[in-house]
């Protein structure tokens, strides 16, 4: 009985692996469906403060590796957002992991424009990756908005 009950939890072990690594990205697995790249993809945060444009992405959203982004903040209003904090939080939902190490704080361009720039942003395997940008103002107004890639090897 006992090898029996082994070898059964052995299998569903193994069943739960392989399809734990399922890259679906409908809703029934919490993930977003991926984005199309563009230059200047303009998404709105989840609570309205703001709306972020993904201005250019280097190399563009296709294959692993480390990724440059230029992003543009502007609020309610469409006025640039200057000296903000952004962090980039990439996560494999799917998977259930991030990045090492797990944010990435963008740089402002200096452009006075809202402009700020994401460096090596590591996504380094293949599936979607969702990147979760949160922005603090110096008023402290926070808010978060995701972009998500499917990405090849």
């Amino acid at each position: 009985m006992n090898r029996c009950m082994s070898r059964l939890v052995l299998c569903l072990l193994w069943l739960f692996i392989c399809c734990g690594c399922g890259d679906s990205g409908d809703a029934a697995s919490g993930q977003s469906a991926a984005d199309r790249y563009v230059a200047g993809l303009e998404k709105s945060t989840q609570n309205g403060h703001f709306r972020v444009q993904l201005i250019r992405s280097t190399p563009e959203p296709a294959y692993v590796g480390l990724y440059t982004w230029t992003l543009k903040v502007l609020d309610r209003s469409g006025a640039s957002v200057n000296a903000a904090v952004i962090e980039a939080e990439p996560i494999m939902i799917a998977h259930g992991h991030g990045t090492m190490p797990q944010f990435t704080t963008a740089v402002e361009a200096g452009t006075g424009m809202g402009e700020y720039r994401l460096q090596d942003l590591d996504l380094f395997m293949p599936g979607t990756w969702t990147v979760f940008l949160t922005i603090e103002t110096l008023d402290g107004v926070i808010d978060t908005v995701e972009f998500a890639f499917d990405l090849e090897g």
